[in-house]
C-alpha cells in the first residue's frame, strides 16, 4: 500500500518531464570554434619554444658531435640538459594554461575565443560558465584525460581529442568537453 493507505494504481501519475530543447540560434559556428582552437594550439606551442630552445642549446653544448651531424654512442650521450629544458617547457605550458583558465573563469573566453568573438556559457541558463563549468570541467578535466592517455601511449590522447572535436558536428555543435561541463559556445 502507498502512503495514506491508497493503492499505487489510485495515486495520481507524475507529469512527464518536458524535453530539454537547446537554443541553437546564437551558437558560434564550427569555423569560429575551429579557428579559436587553432589559435589556442599555436599559443601553447609558442609558450613551449623558450624551453625547447634552452634544451636544444644545452644538448648541443654537452654533445658537440650532434651539431656536426654525428651521433655519439648512447652510453656517451649526456642527457642531463634535457631536464632543465623539459622543466622550462612545462613552465611555459602551465603559464599558458593559467592564463587561459583565468580568461575562461572571468570572461568565458580563452585567447582564441576572444579573437574570434565567441564565449562559453552554461547550457541550462546561458549564464557565464564560471570556474567550475568553464575551467575545471570544460578545460582542466579534458586536459588531464589527454595527458593521462598520452602518458600510457602517445596515440590515445590524440584519439580522445579527435573524438572530442568530432562531437562538434552534432546538431547542437557541442564538443564532448561541452557535454561534460554542461556548456555551449555562443557568439560574443
Amino acid at each position: 500500500p502507498a502512503p495514506g493507505g491508497r493503492s499505487p494504481a489510485s495515486l495520481p501519475a507524475a507529469a512527464p518531464a518536458a524535453p530539454f530543447v537547446l537554443d541553437t540560434r546564437n551558437l558560434a559556428g564550427r569555423g569560429v570554434r575551429t579557428g579559436a582552437a587553432l589559435i589556442n594550439a599555436f599559443f601553447y606551442f609558442v609558450c613551449t619554444i623558450p624551453g625547447s630552445v634552452i634544451m636544444s642549446r644545452k644538448l648541443l653544448e654537452q654533445n658537440p658531435e650532434l651539431a656536426k651531424g654525428g651521433f655519439p654512442r648512447i652510453d656517451q650521450l649526456d642527457l642531463t640538459p634535457l631536464i632543465e629544458g623539459v622543466i622550462w617547457v612545462w613552465v611555459g605550458l602551465l603559464s599558458a594554461m593559467f592564463l587561459q583558465s583565468l580568461l575562461l573563469a572571468i570572461r568565458g573566453q580563452n585567447l582564441g575565443k576572444l579573437m574570434f568573438g565567441a564565449r562559453v556559457v552554461r547550457v541550462a541558463d546561458g549564464q557565464p560558465a564560471g570556474f567550475v563549468h568553464g575551467v575545471l570541467l570544460r578545460f582542466l578535466v579534458p586536459v588531464a584525460i589527454v595527458l593521462l592517455l598520452n602518458a600510457t601511449t602517445m596515440v590515445l590522447g590524440f584519439v580522445f581529442l579527435a573524438i572530442d572535436y568530432a562531437f562538434m558536428f552534432r546538431e547542437d555543435q557541442r564538443c564532448l568537453h561541452d557535454l561534460m561541463a554542461g556548456t555551449k559556445v555562443v557568439r560574443a
